[in-house]
């Protein structure tokens, strides 16, 4: 049996306060999973010194790993993987999967077994909103595998996104339409056929009738789905739904009776305006949709299997996020350790920067910061605008308005994360970190977009939806160069890239103005897609 040294405490497992009502121990029987996960092969300062490299040079320049560089570079070393999987072995537990490429060992067994393994006492937590695995001290790893494991995923299964409410009181009365939005920002003239579009959702579902009756007779785009850890595509029931309507029509309260009923039907409403809106602005895409658990263990597998698999996604957009300050450190490093293979591999990663401002908005004024994963350097975080008509033309201001008694903005601030260097020129104020967003579109609710939702139809907008917008045009724009774009956020900072976007330079979201450009309210401003094009030919 082979000797791993000493048990000390694992690093970075030492999971956030859990403020709960009640907590009991867990059946111990009962069968369990847990996802360690490896470093790349590829040291860190190497990574950085091939992102920093690709940041630099235009598309057509670029040099992406192919599936077997990624697994040689990015993936980890087998014989790691080997050590763990004998680990598991003398604790009784079975390698349920092993992927160098995806870099991690999957190990199941009893939880009782998981326990002993990881030393670690494990609990059932329940509050009046959410019950979950969890575990209040750190857990024990052998000295041996210190050195070779990034972190270990699924002994902490609390959620890690929140209900957000970004929806009109009532139905338009002259929605948004996909098209004419798109020849406001000048998107390209393509439809993204050939390309694939990869929408993670944490939970959630759609209805395929509803599909049918939204896409009518322009005809319904290539869906897929992929079910992530179990998780399947599974819409909400009709009274959840029923309940998101009232909350947003001003009708009903959210409290903490119903709080998880608005959560179920919010997620499938979101679910539906992402695929909806992709299949509008980039309806000849394959659109492939990764349902996962609302956990870290559920985001990394979705996230890993996104830029693994056969599908080969050349987008992937997230609406989904939380506050920084609400999530484990273990989460910050894994999860951007992945979006730098992303960059590595030219794959775009679209996450919406919240909706709720400087962070304070909902908070009875305690600052909660900016969101994660958007704050990701390697992520293009997306903020919101709103349009105002001025006559026969439109402008736009910083996402800003009430509804259902909530005041929504868009989500910018300033990160844990250190300032990336293509950002070294923005105006911050004196304050230090990435600034959030990069860039924005259109986010406004009550002259949202209409979207149908177990056979009803919303008006929608949010952060939510300007991510699989900008999903959308980078598709394009895909499809017209006939390879991928990648990592845009260092091209769009350069002074070649001004006409690319458009500078919003009048409101704010809490804390933060917008002003001439970029601003912690809307970034470098809305998309030139033309321009755009133009500049990433060069």
């Amino acid at each position: 049996m082979a000797h791993y040294g000493a048990y000390t405490p694992f690093r970075p497992s030492q999971p956030r306060h859990v403020a709960v009502q009640r907590r009991r121990p867990i059946d111990a029987d009962v069968e369990g999973r847990v996802t360690v996960v490896f470093p790349p092969r590829m040291k860190a300062a190497e990574r950085a010194s091939v992102i920093d490299r690709l940041a630099r040079q235009s598309p057509h320049e670029r040099e992406y790993f192919s599936p077997g560089q990624h697994a040689e570079f990015c993936g980890a070393n087998p014989d790691h993987l080997s050590d763990v999987e004998t680990f598991g072995r003398q604790h009784g537990l079975k390698a349920a999967e092993i992927s160098v490429a995806r870099r991690c060992v999957v190990l199941s067994g009893a939880w009782g077994r998981i326990s002993e393994a990881f030393r670690v006492l494990l609990f059932e937590y329940a509050g009046r909103t959410a019950r979950y695995r969890s575990h209040p001290d750190p857990l024990y790893l052998p000295k041996k595998l210190h050195a070779i494991v990034e972190a270990i995923l699924g002994l902490d299964a609390r959620p890690v996104t929140k209900p957000l409410i970004a929806a009109a009181p009532a139905l338009a009365k002259r929605p948004a339409l996909p098209s004419e939005v798109a020849e406001i920002y000048k998107f390209p003239k393509a439809s993204g056929e050939g390309e694939c579009v990869a929408i993670v959702l944490p939970g959630g579902g759609f209805r395929k009738a509803d599909m049918k009756a939204f896409f009518g007779r322009q005809g319904e785009p290539k869906i897929k789905v992929v079910e992530i850890l179990g998780q399947k595509n599974n819409p909400a029931p009709s009274e959840d739904i029923a309940l998101v309507r009232s909350v947003f029509e001003g009708k009903t309260a959210i409290n903490l009776d119903n709080l998880q009923q608005f959560g179920s039907g919010l997620f499938t409403t979101e679910t539906s305006l992402d695929v909806q809106l992709v299949g509008s602005f980039a309806g000849g895409a394959r659109i492939v949709v990764y349902f996962c658990p609302d956990t870290t263990e559920g985001q990394f597998h979705a996230l890993t299997t996104a830029l693994t698999d056969k599908n080969r996604a050349g987008v992937i957009s997230c609406s989904w996020s939380a506050h920084e300050s609400e999530l484990a450190q273990q989460a910050f490093q894994t999860m951007d350790t992945v979006f730098q293979t992303a960059v590595m591999r030219g794959v775009t990663i679209c996450f919406s920067s919240g909706d709720d401002g400087d962070g304070s908005l909902w908070s009875k004024g305690k600052p909660l910061g900016v969101h994660f994963p958007s704050s990701s350097p390697h992520v293009l975080a997306c903020g919101g605008t709103r349009f105002v008509a001025t006559g026969r033309s439109v402008r736009e201001e910083v996402w800003d308005e009430r509804s259902a008694n909530f005041r929504l903005a868009s989500g910018g601030g300033f990160s844990k994360f250190a300032r990336p260097s293509w950002q070294a020129g923005i105006h911050a104020g004196g304050r230090s970190g990435r600034g959030v967003p990069d860039v924005a579109g259109k986010a406004d609710v009550h002259a949202g977009y209409e979207i149908i939702v177990d056979g009803q139809r919303f008006t929608m907008g949010g952060t939510s939806a300007a991510t699989p917008m900008w999903a959308s045009l980078i598709t394009r724009i895909n499809q017209k160069l006939g390879r991928r774009v990648g990592f845009i956020n260092a091209l769009l900072y350069s002074e070649r890239f001004g006409k690319a976007t458009n500078d919003v330079v009048v409101g704010n979201n809490g804390a933060f103005s917008a002003g001439p450009g970029w601003d912690a309210c809307t970034g470098l401003g809305s998309p030139n897609g033309t321009e755009l094009l133009k500049a990433l030919s060069r």
